[in-house]
């Protein structure tokens, strides 16, 4: 039997999206398509995919000007192994089609990076996620970032830390937990509700921000969640990206 050179590899894991979902109203069950969405090979290495004009869905409903995502894996000088996501959105608009009125303007940058240096866990940095801006319903919306996930960036850590916070939610049946990248807004249509920062626009549905999904060696962001309600209904996730990173033993 012949042996493999390297039986147990490292395993890369990464993914980026800037939009995708689907509507049910009024124009019948319709996917998105999916726009600026790149995987990386569990080998590593670089890719990165581009929108080249304008993404537009039933416009002038939802557009986007520019948006791209880059995902990397390596292994760095000290022997460590990184996996790196970023998303890039700029130019996001959508519409209230009853009225014909701009409801949601906004750029922002989803980043996330891995890090395995032969420790107990990955180490996960999402400091580098941000609204640059967001207007809804015409005015700013005011934005305090959060710091939980930047104190902990293992789960154990996080769950040793923060578990018990009132702006944590777990789950019953697995090591998953979620919180926000954000951890407080100010907008005359803020509902915060837990671990989550919502935005409910009348005829239009809700905006949920910074969500972050977190389990061993692995978090998952998305920057912006609409639940969308009349005259469009539908769910709609925008600057998603997640990382996961370690050896087969670890079962990432």
């Amino acid at each position: 039997m012949i042996k493999m050179k390297n039986d147990n590899p490292f395993i890369s894991n990464a993914h980026g999206c800037a939009v995708g979902g689907f509507t049910t109203r009024p124009w019948g069950y319709e996917n998105l398509l999916v726009g600026a969405s790149v995987s990386l090979p569990s080998t590593g290495g670089k890719a990165r995919v581009e929108e080249l004009v304008p993404y537009q869905y039933r416009a002038p409903f939802l557009t986007i000007d520019k948006a791209f995502t880059e995902v990397e894996g390596k292994q760095d000088s000290s022997g460590a192994y990184l996996t790196t996501v970023t998303v890039n959105v700029k130019g996001l608009k959508m519409f209230d089609l009853d009225v014909n009125k701009c409801v949601v303007e906004a750029d922002f940058t989803t980043s996330l990076i891995t890090k395995h240096n032969g420790g107990k866990e990955t180490v996960v940095d999402t400091s580098g996620s941000k609204f640059t801006k967001l207007i809804v319903d015409g005015d700013p919306v005011v934005i305090t970032p959060g710091t939980m996930c930047d104190a902990a960036q293992t789960y154990e850590d996080f769950d040793g830390q923060f578990g018990t916070n009132p702006k944590v939610s777990k789950a019953a049946k697995m090591r998953m937990m979620r919180c926000s990248l954000i951890d407080k807004i100010q907008h005359k249509l803020s509902q915060p509700h837990g671990d989550q920062q919502i935005l409910v626009v009348p005829n239009f549905g809700h905006i949920y921000l910074g969500e972050v999904h977190i389990k061993d060696n692995e978090r998952r962001i998305t920057m912006m969640r609409l639940e969308l309600g009349s005259p469009v209904a539908g769910s709609i996730a925008l600057g998603g990206g997640s990382g996961t990173s370690c050896f087969p033993s670890e079962i990432c």
